[in-house]
């Protein structure tokens, strides 16, 4: 009884330390990247133009982003870096930074409303919830004549 016991804690353990291991490879590996933006990434694309597609590979292998990259960019990027080891680096460094915030040169520039602008919006809120109130009120009275 005590051998199956012992057992179980081993296979615990041992199915820890193996869930464990992509964690670690990923950690070490992001540990070892070099963290840049996507203009940064944009000037290294530049500069390996004509290199060998393993070798510019083996260089975006090696870069985190620290920004969201988006669609056309990684699309002009895979057209211009037509080797198959580049494009799937691209991918991957798109594919890692898509939860990021975007370069702040693609995030409008939202102007703050004038008092005029937002006393027109708050009508407009008011007018609305009076409205919905007022059909809501009247869907709910039509559904209680129904059941009599």
């Amino acid at each position: 009884m005590m051998g199956v016991h012992v057992r179980n804690i081993v296979s615990a353990v041992l199915l820890l330390a193996a869930s464990a291991l992509p964690v670690i490879a990923a950690t070490s590996k992001a540990a070892g990247s070099e963290k840049v933006t996507v203009c940064q990434l944009e000037r290294v694309l530049a500069a390996a133009q004509g290199k060998p597609d393993a070798e510019v590979a083996r260089q975006l292998s090696g870069l985190e982003l620290i920004e969201r990259m988006n669609s056309a960019k990684l699309v002009r990027w895979q057209v211009a870096f037509p080797g198959e080891r580049t494009r799937q680096a691209l991918l991957i460094l798109a594919d890692s930074s898509v939860f990021l915030d975007p370069p702040n040169e693609e995030i409008p520039a939202n102007r703050t409303p004038d008092s005029a602008a937002l006393r027109q919006m708050l009508v407009q809120v008011v007018n609305y919830v009076n409205t919905t109130l007022h059909q809501f009120a009247e869907l709910h009275c039509n559904a209680g004549d129904n059941r009599l």
